[in-house]
């Protein structure tokens, strides 16, 4: 899968690559009221892992910035300012859009590394997983379209595009 993601602000920058290394439905759980003005959330994680022959690859590849300047090399529209990178890690899905740090800040407690964030990841492992045979391999590979705050849709075509291209160039050279 590829497309945009919200990105956490001091891991990446705008457009960079996020390949999900796990995945996990970040607002599952129960809320609990504690009192009148207090509630808790009591998460309930299933975490999704990523296929380790896939792992591997991609870990690989983090180091090679070959794949990364051809696609930055590529892009037609306005300038960007920074190199293109890809990171690796923890990738959670929710069910709402995020515009509130408060929430942003409880999905990085949940896993310090979180790398970014999204709405349809956790899905599309979860699909996977439970699949008949034969079982597909889940790959999702958005790209930094903003931070959450403010949502700017500034960088969309350039995150929709870099995302494209990698999942492109990865499935080309590497299965």
């Amino acid at each position: 899968m590829a497309g945009i993601a919200c990105g956490i602000e001091d891991r990446c920058q705008l457009g960079d690559i996020l390949v999900t290394s796990y995945t996990w439905e970040y607002d599952a759980g129960k809320v609990k009221r504690i009192n009148e003005n207090e509630t808790i959330v009591e998460n309930d994680h299933m975490h999704i892992i990523l296929e380790p022959h896939l792992k591997e690859l991609f870990i690989k590849l983090e180091a090679d910035k070959s794949y990364l300047s051809e696609i930055q090399n590529k892009w037609k529209g306005n300038d960007i300012d920074f190199k293109l990178k890809m990171h690796f890690g923890p990738f959670p899905s929710g069910s709402k859009v995020v515009a509130d740090l408060e929430v942003i800040k409880s999905i990085q407690i949940q896993q310090r590394k979180v790398i970014g964030f999204d709405m349809e990841t956790y899905a599309a492992f979860y699909i996977c997983e439970y699949f008949s045979l034969p079982i597909p391999k889940p790959i999702s590979i958005k790209s930094v379209q903003d931070f959450g705050v403010p949502k700017n849709d500034k960088f969309r075509t350039y995150a929709a595009f870099t995302s494209a291209n990698y999942i492109y160039e990865f499935v080309i050279n590497n299965l």
